[in-house]
C-alpha cells in the first residue's frame, strides 16, 4: 500500500511490447497491487472456419423416411447376433435414408451448434436485456 511495484511482466520478445504503463490505483483495480497496461504488436492471421453441411431437420420428408424405414427387411439386416454389429448396420441404414430424405444446410461456423438459429439468438438477446448488469461502487 506504500506504492511499491511488485508485479512483473515477462516476455522473450520485448520488441513486441509497446506502451507499457503502471496504472494508478482506482475503482478498476481494487487489489493492493497496481494494474499494468500494455499493447502487443503482433500480426494475427485469422483462420476462416470451414463451412459445415448439417441436416436441416425442419425441412425433412418424414413421411417418405418412415416409409423407407418400414420397407427395410430388419430381420435380414440384423441377422448377426452381435449388438455392436447390429448398431452399426442400423446407423448406416438410417444415415443413408436421412441423406436421401433430409436436405442439408450450410452453417457459418464450426463453433456454432447446428441447432443455434436466429430464434435462439433472439431469445438470448432478450434474456441479456432483462438480466441486470453488475456495477462497481
Amino acid at each position: 500500500k506504500s506504492g511499491h511495484i511488485l508485479d512483473l511482466f515477462f516476455t522473450n520478445v520485448p520488441s513486441l511490447i509497446k506502451n507499457l504503463k503502471v496504472l494508478d490505483r482506482n475503482a478498476f483495480c481494487l487489489s493492493d497491487h497496481q494494474a499494468i497496461s500494455f499493447d502487443i504488436e503482433i500480426e494475427v492471421k485469422y483462420k476462416t472456419s470451414p463451412k459445415m453441411k448439417v441436416f436441416n431437420y425442419d425441412n425433412g420428408d418424414y413421411r417418405a423416411l418412415n416409409e423407407d424405414l418400414s420397407n427395410v427387411n430388419w430381420d435380414r439386416a440384423f441377422s448377426c447376433n452381435d449388438p455392436c454389429g447390429a448398431w452399426n448396420i442400423f446407423r448406416n441404414i438410417l444415415g443413408q435414408l436421412c441423406e436421401r430424405r433430409i436436405p442439408k444446410k450450410t452453417i457459418r461456423s464450426q463453433f456454432q451448434p447446428p441447432w443455434y438459429d436466429s430464434d435462439c439468438d433472439r431469445i438470448r438477446r432478450k434474456k441479456k436485456k432483462k438480466v441486470p448488469t453488475a456495477t462497481l461502487r
